[in-house]
Order: C-alpha cells, then sequence, then structure tokens
C-alpha cells in the first residue's frame, strides 16, 4: 500500500443555506484533489488554524484539545491516514505512538483510532502531522474542473441528503433524466 501525503488547499462552499463546505485536500506533490465535506464554521475554523501552524493557548476546536491531551501523555500523532469513502463520507485512521520513539517504524505504533476525515484533519492540523491517503483512494477523480474556479463534484462524495435534495430539485424543475440518475445512486447505496 503506497501513501501519498496531502496539505489542505483550501475550502469551497457547498450550500450557504445549509452552511455545508467542503475541506480542499491536494496531493503535495501532484494536482490530483480529495473534497472532505465539512461543516462551513468547521472548515473556516480549520483554515483559520492552518495559518497558526503552532499549539495555541486557547483550543479552537476539538483537534486542538486532543492535542494537549497527548502532548500532556507524552504521546505524538504519527499521520493521519484517510482509508475510505462511504455514502459521500470519507474516513480515516489516526495513528499514536510516543513521543520519544521513532515512530516510522509500523512497530512504534501504540494506537490508532478511526474517525471522519473531518475530525482527522483536525486532529493533523492541531499535531502538525502529515495526511496520507492510499495510492488507490487517490485514483477515483472526485473533482473535475468545469471552468475557472468552478468544479464538478463525482457521486462518490455526495452525501444522501445532498442526493436527496438533488432528486428532489431535479424533479420540481422537470429534469426527469438527471431525478433518474439520482434515483439509480440511491438505490445503489441501500444495497
Amino acid at each position: 500500500m503506497a501513501l501519498i501525503e496531502l496539505k489542505v488547499d483550501g475550502y469551497g462552499v457547498v450550500s450557504a443555506q445549509d452552511e455545508q463546505a467542503m475541506i480542499i485536500l491536494r496531493e503535495k506533490e501532484g494536482k490530483r484533489m480529495v473534497p472532505v465535506l465539512s461543516s462551513l464554521p468547521r472548515a473556516l475554523t480549520l483554515i483559520a488554524r492552518k495559518g497558526f501552524g503552532m499549539r495555541l493557548p486557547v483550543p479552537l476546536n476539538e483537534g486542538d484539545v486532543y492535542a494537549e491531551l497527548l502532548h500532556k501523555l507524552n504521546i505524538g500523532v504519527v499521520r493521519v491516514e484517510i482509508s475510505a469513502v462511504t455514502d459521500g463520507s470519507f474516513y480515516c485512521k489516526v495513528f499514536a505512538a510516543p513521543k520519544n520513539r521513532v515512530a516510522e517504524d509500523e512497530n512504534e505504533i501504540i494506537a490508532d483510532s478511526f474517525c471522519k476525515a473531518d475530525d482527522g484533519i483536525s486532529i493533523a492540523i492541531a499535531n502538525q502531522c502529515p495526511i496520507c491517503i492510499d495510492e488507490e483512494l487517490l485514483q477515483i477523480p472526485y473533482l473535475e474542473n468545469v471552468s475557472g474556479n468552478s468544479y464538478a463534484l463525482n457521486v462518490a462524495v455526495i452525501s444522501r441528503k445532498m442526493l436527496e435534495d438533488a432528486l428532489k430539485h431535479a424533479v420540481e424543475s422537470e429534469d426527469y433524466e438527471v431525478a433518474a440518475r439520482l434515483h439509480e445512486e440511491l438505490e445503489r447505496r441501500k444495497q
């Protein structure tokens, strides 16, 4: 399994009305992108937090709280690894090891935990550790540039609620071809 390191590249507003955003991760040595859905306030907090690059006197989010607890226990986060995408959500594993040990050796890992990717990004930013993704997951084109700064999302990263809202809108606007494709995707996810 080859891991590719990602960097937080920015955010985009998906729905201002529903306060939904996506945190854009881009491969560190390339152009492929991964959009992680999040709430708009959380995405803005993570982008703001990324700019500080140091421990803060007051936590901005739970990632900062976890970083402080781990620091007091002399444990460091080695990496955050995006490992799955299900029903429009990315999930990751957070790997931790004693701070005084070389963590490059997988035998030094003392704990790992599974969480939603925006939680993992928060932890990675607060702990200043790498965010990685399996090369196989990065092969999927999650974002497509349609013009200028406009991107289309791959259906794999769209949540069930967003698909249901889009289906309702397609039916109301009598776009039955799009409605049929959305319905098929919703049915596929039930299996």
